[in-house]
């Protein structure tokens, strides 16, 4: 008896300790936080702030406040930015990593190098679900309103390849389906798919572009150009690094940054200083 009863107790602790285990391995670690985000950890029901560095873990849920990004590190195969006002859950089973993206817009890289056999990573959304082993693309979902009757309806999802191809779907019609190589974009409103249309290359900079935060009050504004410049090219640079050789390239986004900055802020007349002086 005693034995059998101690027997008991040590499986039941054995039992309960398998979900903490499971939690304690994390999906992902912030690489970048700018601006503000908070994470509601499922384990114990706290929102808490995010920080630079905090592990993220299944189900985890992430929001961003206006004028944020977060980027997290997936295991060192793909990197999610998530732009502001965005909300978002990230889980983990069989091979396949799942970005439940509820509102906002992400970008998602993915490189196919470090994928392991079989495995796939996909975004879903109210409405839609975006599939792919190695590329590079961007979700966005806007509400639009409660529909009577409830459904899927109240979303619309826009996804956009930027290099190598995703598979998308409509989330409750999975036969439904349209394939994305670079460049192209498709919208879904409820679970009809829109016409696939080509992007220009000053488009895709610009779409790129918005992935960097703007800047806040009282901040110098050379300095928020470099960091802007510096932060398009590296999209712009790991979209190159996973670019197929059948695609089209992407221009850097140098040129028409400067042009936009030039416009909304002046460069100062230096010669005018000189002359004071």
């Amino acid at each position: 008896m005693i034995f059998r009863a101690v027997l008991g107790v040590a499986l039941a602790v054995s039992l309960t300790s398998i979900p903490a285990a499971a939690q304690t391995s994390p999906v992902g670690i912030v690489t970048t936080l700018q601006g503000q985000a908070t994470v509601a950890h499922v384990a114990n029901s706290s929102t808490l702030p995010l920080k630079f560095k905090d592990s993220i873990f299944e189900r985890d849920r992430i929001n961003t406040a206006e004028n944020s990004i977060v980027k997290v590190l997936m295991g060192g195969r793909a990197v999610v930015t998530v732009r502001e006002l965005s909300v978002l859950t990230i889980t983990e089973d069989l091979g396949r990593t799942t970005v439940n993206l509820k509102s906002g817009k992400i970008a998602v890289s993915v490189a196919k190098q470090k994928m392991k056999p079989g495995e796939t990573l996909e975004v879903h959304t109210p409405n839609a679900v975006a599939a792919v082993r190695g590329t590079v693309f961007v979700v966005e979902v806007a509400r639009q309103g409660a529909q009577a009757g409830g459904g899927n309806l109240g979303a619309a999802t826009q996804v956009t390849s930027v290099t190598g191809t995703v598979e998308v779907s409509a989330a409750n019609n999975p036969a439904n389906t349209a394939l994305l190589t670079a460049f192209k974009s498709i919208n879904l409103v409820g679970s009809s798919l829109g016409q696939v249309r080509t992007l220009s290359q000053p488009e895709m900079s610009t779409l790129l572009s918005g992935f960097v935060a703007s800047p806040r009050f009282g901040f110098n504004q050379a300095t928020w150009q470099a960091m802007s410049l510096k932060e398009q090219n590296k999209l712009v640079a790991l979209a190159a690094a996973l670019l197929p050789d059948d695609c089209p390239t992407i221009p850097p986004p140098t040129t028409r940054a400067r042009s936009i900055f030039r416009t909304s802020f002046p460069t100062p007349d230096r010669s005018r200083r000189r002359r004071r002086r």
